[in-house]
């Protein structure tokens, strides 16, 4: 399914800084070659956005309890407390 919010909101934006932006080449192929631009590097925001706190995270792989309580920690604050009953409950 597309995404419309892109589609049309990149559209949107650059029609709105053509009229906004002083000194900003308004004609269609420059326009064209922007939108193209926004288009092609929303999936790259999109996979940056999704995995980079997997990424930044750290991973431990010891099995101490003080490691095993910050671990714990950590996952409860990115999992932003959603998920905490689990967590507390061993699951």
């Amino acid at each position: 399914m597309p995404n419309y919010a892109n589609l049309v909101g990149f559209a949107l934006d650059d029609d709105i800084a053509n009229l906004y932006v002083p000194g900003r080449e308004t004609a269609l192929g420059p326009t064209a070659d922007r939108y193209a631009i926004d288009l092609a590097s929303a999936p790259i925001g999109n996979l940056v956005s999704e995995f980079l706190p997997d990424v930044a995270s750290p991973v431990s792989t010891s099995r101490s309890s003080s490691s095993s309580e910050s671990s714990t920690r950590s996952l409860r604050q990115s999992l932003g407390g959603v998920s905490s009953c689990w967590l507390e409950s061993g699951f």
